[in-house]
């Protein structure tokens, strides 16, 4: 058994490899990761759920000025690769979808 390598930036939720073809959904600026549109609110997507390019699938705040991200695929969600409530980076990639 190989030792495991250190990612280059904090994947969590992301153990196993990720299949090539599954499209990864980038946070399009840094800010705090909102799965639901509010605290108690059922999450905008859960995993296995299928989704249209334009669906929201989650919300990121800076400053109290909220940003909705779509899937920008259609496809199934099979990853979510940010805690809720956790400040991300700009390109840092918060889901993983198969087209």
């Amino acid at each position: 058994q190989q030792p495991a390598a250190k990612p280059a930036t904090p994947a969590p939720a992301q153990d196993e490899a990720v299949p090539a073809h599954w499209v990864p959904v980038k946070a399009p600026n840094l800010g705090t990761f909102y799965r639901a549109p509010k605290p108690g609110a059922a999450p905008f997507v859960e995993i296995g759920q299928a989704v249209e390019a334009t669906a929201e699938i989650c919300l990121l705040e800076v400053m109290k000025l909220f940003t909705a991200v779509q899937a920008g695929v259609k496809g199934t969600v099979r990853r979510v690769c940010a805690e809720d409530a956790e400040m991300v980076e700009h390109g840092q990639v918060l889901f993983y979808i198969e087209p």
